[in-house]
């Protein structure tokens, strides 16, 4: 028996070293088929245990990332909005929704560990029963003289074998439901397609000149799901070396002509042309290295100024820096700076007012030096003489350029070489200032209306 037993032990350091579980299976056959069903039952029973974990755990792991998802949502909005919720009055509504979003999560993560719980001492009792069956009916056999003791010393090993690369398997096996539900969260943002993509047939587009760079041939367009367009029928051109103003009242549809010539949206009918090629034919790339935008909403990267005004052209020069400060009237406050253009900038420009914020988006895209010039309300924040001074300097420094300015202030586009006037969508009047005073009636209503305003 003594060398039966030292003949197993070898076979059980192997094992160990290098096994797995189908080989202690088949060494437990070897030694008994009888006893070979106890660890046969035991794997059975492990997999309908793990079969069960999974029903449970994996609509609870989902609904953990939804409520992840919640708690980021509700802790980024009391963070950004703090000012609007002091303004209000409005801390203890924001701490109880921050409270039941948090309970919710925490009931989930709750349950879900609840359910891991129950799970080791279920394996911890299967392991105990298997061993007891295996001495049990082991013993029986020895005493029916069908088998040795050392037989049975063989097969108690290669169970625990058996029984511990199970429980190895599901230590890791438990983390799977949230692995997956963290998987299939990933998934359904790596597989959404952009719904801007290139034509297939789209090729690389000559360097954008001529005349006309903007052309709207009757164009309309509708957001996702909006009942009515937000444009209708759109027919006009924008000229280099000349300024185009787009005004109208709020919701008029200004924003989305701008959207449009940079092609953050397809239009429904119509045809937009940049120097004569479709905007749908040409590829992204081209079209927005074509053209410099300032949004409507002055947003500035964290960094310092100097890489904030290189977003557009990573090479520009010191040089290239300091005349669009100066066109941009942002030199006056950026000198006062200890750092000067080496100084940090916060997450969204935060440290700046949003007067400084605009005049370093309106230098961004300055330095870039393309042929087309968006500017998207960009000069709203700014007073009445550094607005006329930044429009002084503008018609100076981009007289080869074409100047698209997106205005609610008549005063920023009194001087434009053509200004168009939006009513819900479509054109109310096209021409130049005395023009519309003349001749359109939704114009003068504007002029009048700010004219009063400012008296």
């Amino acid at each position: 028996m003594g060398l039966q037993v030292a003949k197993h032990n070898k076979r059980n350091q192997r094992l160990h070293q290098h096994g797995c579980i189908s080989d202690a299976v088949v060494m437990t056959g070897m030694v008994s088929m009888e006893l070979v069903y106890i660890p046969l039952a035991a794997m059975v029973i492990f997999m309908i245990l793990i079969l069960v974990l999974f029903k449970k755990a994996s609509p609870v792991s989902r609904t953990i990332q939804t409520r992840v998802d919640r708690v980021n949502r509700i802790v980024r909005e009391s963070v950004v909005g703090v000012r609007v919720i002091r303004a209000f009055d409005n801390t203890s509504y924001e701490q109880k929704r921050s409270d039941d979003t948090f309970v919710a999560y925490a009931d989930n993560v709750i349950h879900l560990n609840r359910i891991f719980a129950m799970f080791n001492p279920m394996v911890w009792a299967i392991m105990g029963i298997t061993m007891v069956a295996v001495v049990w009916f082991g013993g029986y056999l020895v005493l029916q003289a069908t088998t040795q003791i050392g037989s049975i010393m063989a097969v108690m090993q290669y169970t625990v074998i058996i029984l511990m690369f199970l429980m190895m398997s599901a230590m890791v096996i438990v983390m799977v439901p949230r692995m997956i539900a963290c998987l299939e969260r990933i998934s359904e943002v790596l597989d959404t397609a952009p719904e801007i993509a290139d034509d297939r047939e789209a090729v690389a587009s000559p360097s954008v000149k001529g005349s006309k760079l903007i052309v709207f041939n009757d164009v309309s367009f509708s957001y996702q799901g909006a009942e009515e367009p937000v444009l209708r029928n759109l027919s006009f051109c924008c000229e280099a070396g000349k300024t185009t103003a787009i005004i109208g009242g709020t919701g008029s549809g200004k924003s989305t002509i701008a959207a449009l010539m940079l092609r953050l949206y397809d239009i429904q009918e119509g045809q937009i042309l940049v120097a004569g090629n479709d905007i749908r034919r040409m590829t992204q790339h081209d079209l927005r290295e074509s053209i410099s935008y300032v949004p409507q909403k002055a947003f500035l990267f964290s960094g310092t100024i100097a890489e904030n005004l290189r977003t557009g052209k990573p090479d520009a020069t010191d040089a290239d820096l300091r005349q669009a400060v100066k066109i941009a009237q942002a030199e006056a406050f950026i000198t006062t700076l200890e750092a000067g253009y080496q100084s940090p900038v916060a997450q969204g420009g935060s440290n700046f007012s949003g007067g400084q914020k605009q005049r370093l988006c309106i230098a961004r895209a300055l330095v870039k030096k393309a042929p087309i010039y968006i500017f998207d309300d960009s000069f709203s924040a700014l007073d009445y003489q550094t607005d006329a001074a930044l429009r002084s300097e503008l018609k100076l420094a981009m007289k080869d350029a074409c100047l698209i300015v997106v205005a609610q202030r008549i005063s920023s586009i009194m001087d434009a070489d053509q200004i168009i006037v939006l009513d819900n969508g479509s054109i109310a009047g096209i021409g130049r200032h005395e023009e519309l005073l003349r001749d359109c009636s939704l114009y003068r209503e504007i002029a009048d209306s700010q004219v009063k305003r400012e008296g």
